[in-house]
This record gives structure tokens, C-alpha cells and sequence, in this order.
């Protein structure tokens, strides 16, 4: 018995993901890539300088950090034809921190990824 995997797919996605990232570094603003389930998969530059944290923590990271509620996120995202905007605030700062714009979107046709970009509103 011979086996046959297609890895044609599999590459075709990491491809698009190094393409992605290259835009993302790109971008001045804070931007952060999660799952559909809500696992930090990708932070550009500007996002690790806003949050301080490494990149190699970036799994750790929880978005309820940034003080809002996730699951509205996936309930918004859903009933909104796929985005969302709400107001976050840098992880660590609490109630006092400067309040950003947030706006969220989904990546892809099927749900899987979700792009969540920052924007102060307030100066700090």
C-alpha cells in the first residue's frame, strides 16, 4: 500500500501566510491575528512595541488583555457580515489606560482567522 499526501495545499497556505506577514510589518498600527477560536497566531511589529511583549510569548498572549470580551468579538464578526469595532486598551494599563479603536475582520472566506487592528483614540 502506498500512501499519497497533497502538500500543494499546505504550501499554497504557507505561502500566503509569509505574504501576509510581509503586509502586516508593514502596516503603522498595531495589528494582531487570532484564530476563529481566539489563539494569538501572528502580531506585526507595531503590536509587540504596544503590548511589550516578545514574540516568542505571543502564544501565551490572551486578548482578554485588552479588556474586552472575545466571544462578543465572534458574535460580532458573525451577525455583522464579518467585522466588528469596539475599544481596547494596552494590556497592563486598566481602567485609567488610553482607550484605542479596535477594528476586527475576518480573514478568508471560512472563518478561520480573525485580524484585529489598533488605533489610539486618545493620545497617551
Amino acid at each position: 500500500v502506498i500512501g499519497f499526501t497533497d502538500i500543494s495545499e499546505q504550501k499554497r497556505l504557507e505561502e500566503n501566510m509569509g505574504i501576509m506577514k510581509d503586509l502586516l510589518d508593514q502596516v503603522p498600527w498595531p495589528v494582531l491575528v487570532l484564530s476563529f477560536q481566539g489563539e494569538s497566531v501572528y502580531g506585526n511589529r507595531p503590536f509587540f512595541q504596544w503590548t511589550g511583549i516578545r514574540p516568542e510569548a505571543l502564544a501565551e498572549f490572551k486578548v482578554s488583555e485588552m479588556g474586552f470580551d472575545f466571544k462578543e468579538l465572534q458574535k460580532g464578526i458573525r451577525e455583522e457580515k464579518s467585522k466588528w469595532e469596539g475599544q481596547v486598551r494596552r494590556p497592563g494599563q486598566g481602567e485609567g489606560g488610553a482607550v484605542h479603536r479596535a477594528q476586527a475582520q475576518r480573514i478568508g472566506d471560512r472563518q478561520e482567522f480573525i485580524s484585529i487592528m489598533i488605533k489610539p483614540i486618545n493620545p497617551e
